[in-house]
């Protein structure tokens, strides 16, 4: 599971941002091309523009303070395009 989650990550920084990942919500697929084991993982999703709020996320984190930063919490999801490429879309968090 380290190398998808090093995946995601870097398809993050492609995007100029950079993802914390959270914790694993499902949708689990074992990818033959990869080997990899897919799943939805949620985090938090900043802009690598924001310095400032990633250092102040990270010296926090684990606090109970760390619900101030819920408008940055997202779903990374995954899907397979036609050529069987992995595809990460981060998507705004929902609980529904």
């Amino acid at each position: 599971m380290d190398d998808f989650i090093q995946f995601v990550e870097h398809q993050a920084m492609v995007l100029g941002k950079r993802f914390f990942p959270n914790k694993f919500e499902g949708r689990t697929f074992f990818d033959l091309n990869t080997g990899w084991e897919l799943e939805d993982i949620s985090g938090w999703l900043f802009d690598n523009s924001e310095v400032d709020l990633v250092k102040r996320f990270i010296i926090i984190q684990g606090s109970k303070e760390e619900s101030s930063f819920s408008t940055f919490y997202y779903k990374a999801v995954w899907s397979l395009n036609e050529g069987n490429q992995i595809i990460i879309e981060f998507i705004k968090y929902s609980n529904n």
